[in-house]
C-alpha cells in the first residue's frame, strides 16, 4: 500500500473543485515545566493536546473550476451575519489518519484568490480541528471540614493571645462611649 493520494477534500460530503493542496497539520502537545526545589531538579507534567491547524490551497486552472469554487466557498466558507457557523465534517486521507485523526473542523481564515507567477489562481483557507467541549464534573470533597459549633479551635500562639486581649479591651472602650451621655 502506497502513500495516500488525495488532491481533494470533502466538507460535509461535498467534494472540492480543482486541486486541493493540504499543508501538513500541526498541533501542540502541552507540557508544563515546574522548577525543582533544592537538588530535586525540574519536572514536567502533561497538560493535554491542543487543536490541530492546517491550510488548504485550492488551485483552479480552468474558468469552470473557478465558478465551481465560488459556489463551494459560498456553501462552506461564507459566514452569514447573525448566524453562528457550524463545524464541518472534514475528510482528507492525511488529516483523518494517525497521528492526527481529525474528522471535524472549523474555518479560521479565508485568504481569497491570489494569482501565482505561473498564472494559476489559488484560494487558501485555514482550518482548525473541532472538538466538543468536555462537560465539567464537580466532585465533592472527600473529607469536608465541619462548620459547626463545638469544634476545637487551633491553640493560640502568644502573639494571638496578646492580639485577642487588645481587641477585647478596644471593644470594651468603644462600648463605654456608645452609651448616651445622660446614661453614663
Amino acid at each position: 500500500m502506497g502513500f495516500p493520494h488525495g488532491d481533494f477534500i470533502l466538507l460535509d460530503l461535498d467534494i472540492s473543485p480543482g486541486i486541493a493542496r493540504v499543508s501538513a497539520p500541526t498541533y501542540p502537545i502541552k507540557w508544563e515545566a515546574t522548577e525543582g526545589y533544592g537538588t530535586s531538579g525540574a519536572s514536567s507534567r502533561f497538560r493535554g493536546r491542543g487543536l490541530g491547524i492546517w491550510k488548504v490551497a485550492f488551485e483552479c486552472t480552468e474558468d469552470s473550476e473557478k465558478d465551481e469554487m465560488d459556489g463551494y466557498a459560498q456553501r462552506h466558507f461564507e459566514v452569514r451575519l447573525g448566524k453562528r457557523p457550524e463545524p464541518l465534517n472534514f475528510y482528507h486521507p492525511i488529516i483523518v489518519s494517525a497521528p492526527h485523526r481529525i474528522t471535524a473542523a472549523t474555518v479560521t481564515d479565508v485568504e481569497g484568490w491570489d494569482q501565482r507567477s505561473s498564472g494559476l489562481w489559488v484560494f487558501t483557507v485555514s482550518f482548525q480541528e473541532f472538538r466538543k467541549a468536555k462537560p465539567f464534573i464537580v466532585s465533592k470533597a472527600k473529607d469536608p471540614i465541619p462548620a459547626v459549633a463545638g469544634v476545637d479551635a487551633l491553640p493560640l500562639s502568644k502573639a494571638d493571645k496578646i492580639l485577642a486581649e487588645a481587641y477585647a479591651a478596644n471593644q470594651a472602650a468603644q462600648a463605654r462611649f456608645d452609651v448616651p451621655i445622660g446614661q453614663r
